[in-house]
């Protein structure tokens, strides 16, 4: 089990590349973007 100091490191190194990959992404211009949710759930057909 990892001690507190260590979870808090590995969760910001967590956060730190989800933010990475989330501006990755916004700036794709390839990625498929969406103008609000129930239009995403529509392309999901949900």
């Amino acid at each position: 089990m990892a001690t507190v100091p260590t979870q808090i490191r590995i969760d910001e190194e967590l956060k730190k590349q989800a933010m990475e990959e989330a501006k990755k992404i916004s700036r794709d211009p390839d990625t498929k973007k969406y103008t609000s949710f129930s239009e995403a759930l529509e392309d999901l057909d949900l």
